[in-house]
C-alpha cells in the first residue's frame, strides 16, 4: 500500500467560493474518506474552518490568477502525483474507497500521465477492465474533474493556460498527442454539481442539505439561464456517444472560440 503515498489529494478555491467549499467539506468528510497516507491539501486565500476536511492549508495572496495561485502552490507538494478535484461538485454517496485505491494503483504500474475518475466524456479504446485510453481526438483530453495527474505535467500546462477554459479547450489541443492519458466509463463516484457561471444550479441543490444562509450568499441562476445549461449539456452526452474521430473532433472544437 506504500503507493498511496505518491499521491495528493488538491482543492482549489478562491474566497467567491467559499460557501462553496463549505459544503464540499461536510459532504466530503461522509463520502470521501482516503487513506491518511494521501495528504489533502486545500490551495486557497482566505480559510476559516477550524475543522477541517483537509490536511493541509495553502494560502495565497488574493487576487492571483487561477494558474498562478495552482502553480505557486502545487510546487510546495512533493508527492509524484495530484488527484484534482473542484470544490463545486458534492459527492452524496459513499466512495468504494477500495476501488478507487486500485486504480491509483493501476497509474503507478502503468505510469500513467493522466487518468479521469469520472467518465466525462467516455474513452472507446479498452485497455484494462473499466479503463479506456484517451487518443489524439478526444474531447477534453485535459478536462479537470475528477482527474489524477503526473504534477510535473501538471504544472506545465498550467504554466501555459492562465484560465479553466484555456486549460480544458485549449490545453486539450496542447496534449492531443500526449501518451499515457485514461479514463473509465463506468462511474463509481456519485456528484452533485452545484455551481455554474458562479450561480447555484437550483435543479441540484434542491438534492442537499444546505443551510438557508450559506444559499443566501450567492445567486441562483434563472430558470431560463438554468433551462439552456442544461440542455447544451445534454446535448453533449450525445455528442460524446460518437467514436472519436477527425471530423468530430474539430466540428467540436469549431465552436469553442476563446474567451
Amino acid at each position: 500500500m506504500d503507493y498511496l503515498s505518491k499521491f495528493s489529494l488538491i482543492v482549489s478555491c478562491h474566497n467567491s467560493n467559499l460557501p462553496v467549499l463549505s459544503i464540499y467539506e461536510t459532504y466530503a468528510k461522509k463520502f470521501f474518506q482516503l487513506d491518511s497516507r494521501i495528504k489533502k491539501y486545500l490551495i486557497c486565500e482566505d480559510y476559516y474552518n477550524n475543522q477541517s476536511y483537509f490536511d493541509y492549508i495553502i494560502k495565497n495572496k488574493p487576487g492571483k490568477m487561477w494558474s498562478e495561485q495552482l502553480v505557486d502552490s502545487i510546487k510546495k507538494i512533493k508527492s509524484e502525483y495530484v488527484i484534482f478535484c473542484l470544490e463545486d461538485y458534492i459527492f452524496h454517496k459513499k466512495i468504494d474507497m477500495a476501488l478507487f485505491n486500485s486504480y491509483l494503483l493501476w497509474i503507478v504500474k502503468n505510469n500513467a500521465n493522466y487518468f479521469r475518475l469520472m467518465p466525462k466524456p467516455k474513452g472507446f479504446k479498452k485497455v484494462d477492465k473499466n479503463i479506456f485510453e484517451l487518443g489524439r481526438y478526444s474531447l477534453y483530453k485535459s478536462s479537470l474533474f475528477f482527474t489524477v495527474w503526473n504534477k510535473n505535467l501538471l504544472l506545465t500546462l498550467l504554466k501555459k493556460f492562465d484560465n479553466p477554459w484555456k486549460f480544458e479547450v485549449l490545453g486539450t489541443r496542447y496534449v492531443r498527442d500526449y501518451e499515457k492519458f485514461y479514463t473509465i466509463n463506468e462511474s463509481f463516484i456519485h456528484i452533485y454539481h452545484i455551481v455554474a457561471k458562479n450561480l447555484w444550479i437550483n435543479k441540484n441543490i434542491r438534492h442537499l442539505k444546505i443551510d438557508n444562509e450559506i444559499i443566501k450568499q450567492k445567486k441562483r441562476m434563472n430558470i431560463f439561464d438554468e433551462f439552456f445549461w442544461t440542455l447544451k449539456k445534454n446535448i453533449l452526452k450525445f455528442f460524446e456517444l460518437i467514436p472519436d474521430n477527425f471530423i468530430k473532433y474539430n466540428f467540436y472544437y469549431l465552436f469553442k472560440s476563446e474567451k
